[in-house]
């Protein structure tokens, strides 16, 4: 039995961006969980429990809740059921890279993919 690989949530809404971290995580060993908005995100964080890393863009489409969850969004609740695991917000806006570490961000990576 093969061991399993450690779980990388994606929360990213472009096609082309996403699949480029899909590829990027198998190449690195992850088994990448693809999401489009932050309700689906958080709904299966809730479910698989603590995965290894989350990316997430700062804008996502709404959920089936119509809410739309930012990546801040995401990794404030992030943070109340996992302190310790690192988030990686990416954006094609420098300027949110403020936001992101008023917020407590671990990590930031500028776009420019």
């Amino acid at each position: 039995m093969a061991d399993a690989k450690p779980i990388l949530l994606i929360a990213e809404d472009e096609q082309g961006v996403a699949e480029t971290l899909i590829a990027l995580a198998k190449r690195w060993g992850f088994e990448p969980r693809l999401f489009d908005n932050g309700q689906a995100t958080l709904e299966e964080l809730q479910r698989i429990g603590h995965p290894v890393v989350l990316l997430t863009d700062y804008g996502l489409k709404n959920g089936a809740d119509g809410r739309n969850l930012t990546g801040l969004d995401i990794n404030t609740e992030v943070k109340k059921i996992y302190p310790d695991m690192p988030v990686i917000m990416l954006s094609g806006n420098g300027s949110n890279k403020k936001r992101a570490e008023a917020d407590g961000m671990e990590f930031f990576v500028k776009g420019g993919y």
